[in-house]
């Protein structure tokens, strides 16, 4: 099952949550509130190189890379 992140439309808290990949029908929920209201949002993703060290495949999408100190735009 995949691990996805969601925001609670009625309380606007942001969780994550391992759940099937129809989420609606499995009954996800805010764990603040207890709402089902819930929008999906757009995880980034992390792969291990070979000399172990986490690697951000979506450093290009203004995110992802301040974790490396080689992000131009906030060093």
């Amino acid at each position: 099952m995949p691990l996805y992140d969601f925001i609670c439309q009625n309380c606007a808290n942001h969780f994550d949550l391992l759940v099937s990949y129809d989420w609606r029908s499995a009954g996800a929920m805010c764990p603040d509130c207890g709402s089902g209201n819930l929008e999906k949002e757009v995880s980034r993703v992390g792969a291990f190189s070979s000399g172990g060290k986490i690697s951000m495949l979506d450093e290009g999408s203004g995110g992802g890379c301040c974790h490396t100190g080689g992000c131009t735009t906030c060093h």
